[in-house]
């Protein structure tokens, strides 16, 4: 086994002790840990616009590649899934640029 796995093994026994997580949740997560199969798809959700909306569309448009019209009824209507099916470091270049420009985001797996 490798330090990574460990060390993801006992953040998520430390999750479970703590109530985060359920017994279920645990053993998908333990088996997924062990059998490597790390997710390879990736979604980044914006959670809130923030205050500084415009350069938060902007942003939008040049990671979406959509119209002002789509990105400005994203922006307004978050939480929503501004991409789906990428990789997990252009989602968090994404996310970084989108932070920058003033809004709140998550990246999950898809």
């Amino acid at each position: 086994m490798r330090l990574e796995e460990i060390e993801a093994l006992e953040r998520l026994a430390a999750l479970r002790e703590r109530g985060a997580i359920t017994e279920s949740e645990f053993r998908i997560g333990k088996d997924r840990i062990l059998s490597g199969s790390a997710p390879s798809s990736w979604r980044l959700v914006l959670l809130d616009s923030g205050s500084r909306m415009i350069h938060v569309i902007k942003e939008l448009r040049e990671i979406t590649g959509q119209g002002l019209k789509e990105c400005k009824q994203m922006a307004g209507s978050a939480p929503a899934v501004v991409v789906e099916g990428m990789s997990r470091e252009q989602a968090v270049q994404a996310r970084e640029r989108l932070e920058a420009a003033g809004a709140r985001t998550e990246i999950q797996a898809g």
